[in-house]
């Protein structure tokens, strides 16, 4: 599964010709440069959709963002050879003037999906609801996701949000248990 290939990466970004509304859209030639920074840090992945359908919107969110490719509105794809030899190109341009900085914090993407989860499970436990429930619950999750993936966040920051999320989990316990115990039997 692509969930599966994108274990051990620290970022992971889609393609796509044009943007999509709720993630992450990043041009490819503005954003090369900071993929590139990304790599000296960690390992990055490029993901790449099938020839005829492209990406799904359950593939685009287990992604960071999504680097957007411009093409000409009467060819609005590119065949996959063509997208990864224009990726390609435009990485290996902006690694040639690139240099490493200082380390930076590289994240499990495990770690960061494991937090998102999380977060999705607070957010549906909070007893949110919406005329559009499952639609924001993805934007929320995508926005969530990354927010934490860009942050130099440490391995115990994270486990220092996964707390704060279940001390919320165990509020909404204490606070739908001293409701039902008020309940008159």
């Amino acid at each position: 599964s692509l969930e599966d290939a994108l274990r051990g990466f620290s970022r992971a970004y889609a393609t796509s010709n044009n943007s999509h509304k709720d993630f992450l859209n990043l041009p490819l030639r503005a954003s090369a440069p900071v993929l590139v920074s990304q790599a000296f840090e960690g390992p990055v992945a490029i993901v790449f959709g099938r020839e005829r359908t492209g990406l799904t919107r359950e593939e685009y969110e287990l992604t960071d963002g999504i680097l957007t490719v411009p093409t000409a509105v009467t060819q609005p794809s590119l065949n996959l050879a063509m997208a990864v030899t224009l990726i390609l190109h435009e990485l290996h341009s902006a690694r040639i003037t690139a240099s490493p900085g200082p380390p930076g914090v590289v994240q499990d993407a495990e770690a960061v999906s494991d937090l998102v989860d999380h977060f999705g499970r607070v957010i549906v436990q909070s007893g949110y609801s919406s005329s559009d429930e499952e639609s924001v619950l993805r934007s929320m999750r995508s926005a969530f996701r990354h927010a934490i993936a860009t942050s130099e966040a440490t391995p115990k920051e994270l486990r220092i949000i996964h707390k704060a999320l279940h001390e919320v989990e165990n509020g909404f316990r204490h606070r739908f248990t001293r409701r039902s115990n008020d309940i008159p039997t």
